[in-house]
């Protein structure tokens, strides 16, 4: 078990096991770095952004801790509280930390809500969990995870993502590429699909966005931020699991586990809302923020 300490400039907590090593911050409980060993090779799928917390003056909290993976409530922008909610950005308190496991609680005065969120690992298992337990909740929310990958070290279609079976799936509906800063926009707004090698283009045809790194050239070097999923398991909660397939590492596999919604104090678990998001990215470079290339 080791205490806080700061990790690319934020305070975090680290549980290990013996092939898995991943660092949790207090602000936002970003879930980063992350390193999974297997036959004395290491691999760190998740991003850590290029500058750290402090670095930038003025930088949305959020932003200035930016790495790995964050749980959203509500998913994107909100009237009258910050973007992604405040699990994204707040300041939480572990409540309990072993050598492979921790959980942190937050209080969010946003939604009302309050967020239990643990993270574990196993020995012998190349694989991350996380739980989400969200009590006192009231109304239709957006939300999901936020992981942010790092591609940029594997050759082209090499890293492979799957997810468990889609529920209902489609394009971001509006026009997410900027033409006026030079961004090119290929998937079809809107169109829905049942598998990720199979994405609808524009221009007719599909692309396969399991694979990455994509084809340069065009905005869909970022294409899972602009899908939707709603994922199913053999539950009937969202459940969220994603792996990533590494170049010659099969079993390095973040794999997130099932986020829940519990009716007050009773944790029963709520109907699961009709839309969610998943996004996959790689750290944005400033001062672009989140729609940088």
């Amino acid at each position: 078990m080791t205490q806080p300490s700061e990790i690319h400039g934020a305070t975090s907590v680290t549980v290990h096991s013996n092939v898995v090593k991943a660092s949790v911050t207090l602000t936002g409980a970003h879930v980063a770095p992350v390193v999974f060993t297997e036959a004395g090779t290491s691999v760190e799928p998740y991003s850590l952004a290029p500058w750290q917390p402090g670095e930038i003056a003025g930088i949305d909290p959020l932003l200035d801790v930016l790495r790995g993976d964050f749980f959203c409530l509500p998913f994107g922008a909100q009237p009258d509280g910050p973007a992604h909610g405040e699990p994204a950005a707040g300041d939480w308190n572990v409540t309990n930390l072993a050598e492979g496991s921790v959980t942190l609680h937050l209080d969010a005065q946003d939604s009302g809500a309050s967020f239990d969120k643990t993270v574990s690992v196993r020995d012998n298992e190349t694989v991350l969990y996380q739980v989400v337990t969200v009590s006192g909740l009231s109304g239709a929310f957006n939300y999901g995870t936020h992981p942010i990958l790092d591609f940029s070290r594997q050759r082209p279609g090499s890293a492979r993502i799957s997810t468990s079976p889609m529920r209902w799936s489609s394009v971001y509906p509006g026009i997410f590429s900027d033409p006026a800063i030079g961004e090119t926009q290929i998937l079809k707004p809107g169109a829905e699909f049942d598998s990720l090698d199979s994405i609808p283009l524009a221009d007719g045809g599909t692309i396969d966005l399991s694979r990455y790194p994509a084809p340069a050239g065009h905005e869909v070097g970022r294409g899972l931020r602009r899908l939707r999923l709603v994922l199913a398991q053999g539950h009937s909660i969202l459940s969220g699991d994603a792996a990533v397939d590494l170049e010659r590492r099969p079993h390095a596999a973040p794999v997130v586990g099932p986020v829940h919604r519990s009716n007050g104090d009773r944790g029963r678990p709520l109907p699961l809302p009709r839309r969610a998001r998943r996004c996959t990215q790689r750290a944005p470079r400033p001062p672009r923020d989140f729609n940088g290339p």
